[in-house]
């Protein structure tokens, strides 16, 4: 399988990030909704990465959030595989993480954790990693990107698909 073009790959991410089978996200986390409202605010519509870092290390509880600027990582990058996400992380903050544009923060998402910020990187900012993802294994990103972006129906005496696990879930 061959990679899109450049001109394709950054198109599609800055349209339908998810479609590409990986997520470049940043997020602030906080313990209540009102601060989490409050951090949106400040960051307003269209904040660039830098902005976002600077507003995550301000207001998240994360440890490390000061030095990350919330990024989120993973064994590919900065750009995480969407199986990744599905195996890794709380199934509310991937629904947020999956429904997020580029370049705007979400309002705010509870997970078990607490209260998130989800921002989809510019593509400015990771389009190396993303570039790097692609030349690895295409076939496998866009398998994940068509998988995650799919509406899926299964007869309801198999289950049901559900997108934040990537699987057939029995009835």
């Amino acid at each position: 399988v061959q990679a899109p073009s450049p001109e394709d790959i950054a198109q599609r991410y800055n349209s339908n990030p998810k479609s590409l089978g990986m997520l470049c996200v940043s997020h602030l986390i906080v313990k209540d909704e009102s601060t989490a409202d409050t951090a949106r605010e400040e960051l307003g519509n269209n904040p660039t990465d830098e902005e976002f870092a600077s507003v995550a290390g301000k207001y998240s509880t994360e440890p490390n959030a000061k030095e990350s600027g919330g990024a989120l990582t993973g064994q590919s990058g900065d750009c995480i595989g969407i199986n990744e996400w599905q195996s890794s992380y709380d199934p509310d903050f991937v629904a947020g993480a999956l429904a997020a544009r580029t370049g705007i923060p979400t309002k705010p998402v509870k997970s078990s954790f607490g209260w998130h910020v989800i921002f989809i990187r510019p593509f400015t900012a990771v389009s190396a990693s993303v570039s790097a993802n692609f030349a690895e294994a295409p076939g496998e990103y866009l398998l994940l990107g068509a998988l995650a972006d799919a509406e899926i129906s299964v007869a309801s005496r198999y289950g049901r698909w559900d997108p934040l696990v990537g699987t057939v879930v029995a009835p």
